[in-house]
């Protein structure tokens, strides 16, 4: 009577549709050209399908009037391919919002992050400039009622010796002097 498209299916393209029973009616004998067939069925129907199963209605008019509706039915067996199934499947995820949402959110992730990762780099280079007495890295003044020295990163004045090492002669000089204080060789008492 009619035929639908199948989908996922390698054994048939199309399935052909047949009534479920008869419709009987009295006709007159010119009904031919004035009788309607107006088929309410699907564009495709989705494998697997079984003999039998409901596909979708024939409603026939006469003259405008209702004559009758009948189901109209698989007329054979259909199998899925489950190969075409799959990649069917796997094509309507990535097509779909949710796939498109999630794309969209990595994207924005990763650019914050790139962004984040460059802007933390440029800092880290900054502040190592400045430790290095860089360009535009002048030593800062003093802090009220502290001396010169005492800031933070800032050596002590030229010609004057630190207060954490003892002064030295020379460079070829070993000042070894604090060691004959500290150790006494003898019986305890004498000296």
């Amino acid at each position: 009577m009619t035929e639908v498209k199948v989908n996922y299916s390698s054994e048939a393209d199309t399935l052909m549709l047949y009534p479920a029973g008869d419709l009987k009616t009295v006709l007159p004998n010119d009904s031919d050209e004035l009788l309607e067939k107006t088929f309410d069925v699907p564009e495709s129907v989705d494998a697997p399908i079984a003999m039998g199963d409901k596909v979708g209605t024939v409603t026939l008019t006469l003259n405008g009037a209702l004559v009758g509706t009948v189901d109209l039915i698989a007329g054979q067996d259909v199998a899925r391919n489950g190969f075409l199934y799959a990649v069917s499947r796997v094509q309507a995820f990535f097509g779909g919002l949710y796939f498109r949402v999630v794309c969209i959110l990595t994207a924005i992730f990763l650019v914050g992050y790139g962004l984040l990762t460059f802007w933390m780099y440029n800092r880290q280079k900054r502040q190592r400039v400045r430790r290095a007495g860089g360009p535009g890295n002048a030593p800062r003044a003093p802090r009220p009622g502290r001396p010169p020295s005492a800031g933070r990163g800032v050596p002590p004045p030229a010609g004057k010796p630190s207060a954490s090492r003892p002064p030295s002669s020379g460079p070829d000089e070993l000042d070894l002097g604090f060691l004959e204080d500290d150790f006494t060789f003898g019986p305890p008492g004498e000296d």
